[in-house]
C-alpha cells in the first residue's frame, strides 16, 4: 500500500522532462490580453495556435492550474483518434443526421490536420500515423463488425478509412488466438504528449 502512498499524480510521458516543463509562474496581478483560454490541454493549446495562425498579432493567455498536459491530454496514452466519441447516433439525436455526418467527417480530417501542423511546425514528439484494430472472436463480435462497416459504407465513408481485414492482413497485423476477424480503423495518430506540449 505504500507504494500506491508515494506515487506521483502525473502522467508518466512526463517523467522524461525536467521541472521547466512542469510549472509556470502565478500570475501576479491584472493581465490585459485579446483572449484568455482557461485549461492548458490540447483544445486549449490548439486554439491558441489557431488564434495566434489567424492573427499573431493577438495577445493570447493559457491560464493552467497545474502545467499544460497535466490532466486528460496528457494522460491519453498518447493517441489521437479521427472519430465520435459514442458514436454518430447519440450526435444526430440533438440536430440531424446530417449534421452528425459532417461532424464525423470533421473528426477523420482532424487526424491529418493534426500530422499536417506537427510536419509544418517540425514538432518533435515521436508521432506516427497509422490505425488500430479491433479483433473478434465470436460471431456476435464478428456481425457487430461488419454491420458497422457496411453502415460506414452507406454513409459514404470508404475502404481507406474503415474495412474489415481478410485473414493475412490480421495475421499480419495480430496473429491473436482464436482470432475469426479483424476491424480496422485507419485514423489514429500516436504521439508522445509531454514532447508535443513542450514544443
Amino acid at each position: 500500500m505504500s507504494s500506491l502512498q508515494n506515487a506521483r499524480e502525473a502522467p508518466l510521458w512526463l517523467d522524461s522532462f525536467d521541472e521547466s516543463l512542469h510549472g509556470r509562474k502565478p500570475l501576479d496581478g491584472p493581465v490585459s490580453v485579446d483572449v484568455a483560454i482557461i485549461g492548458g490541454g490540447y483544445s486549449g493549446l490548439w486554439t491558441a495556435y489557431y488564434l495566434l495562425e489567424n492573427d499573431p498579432s493577438l495577445r493570447v493567455l493559457i491560464i493552467e492550474k497545474e502545467f499544460c498536459g497535466y490532466g486528460a491530454s496528457g494522460r491519453n496514452g498518447g493517441w489521437c483518434e479521427g472519430a465520435l466519441a459514442g458514436g454518430t447516433e447519440k450526435y444526430a439525436k440533438r440536430s440531424t443526421m446530417g449534421e452528425a455526418l459532417r461532424l464525423e467527417r470533421t473528426m477523420f480530417e482532424t487526424v491529418d490536420e493534426i500530422q499536417a501542423v506537427l510536419d509544418s511546425e517540425d514538432f518533435n514528439c515521436d508521432f506516427h500515423k497509422g490505425g488500430f484494430v479491433s479483433v473478434a472472436r465470436n460471431l456476435p463480435q464478428a456481425q457487430r463488425q461488419r454491420s458497422a462497416v457496411e453502415l460506414a459504407r452507406e454513409r459514404g465513408t470508404g475502404e481507406e478509412i474503415i474495412r474489415i481485414l481478410d485473414a493475412d492482413e490480421a495475421r499480419a497485423h495480430v496473429n491473436a488466438l482464436m482470432c475469426i476477424q479483424v476491424f480496422s480503423l485507419l485514423l489514429l495518430l500516436l504521439l508522445t504528449p509531454a514532447k508535443w506540449l513542450e514544443d
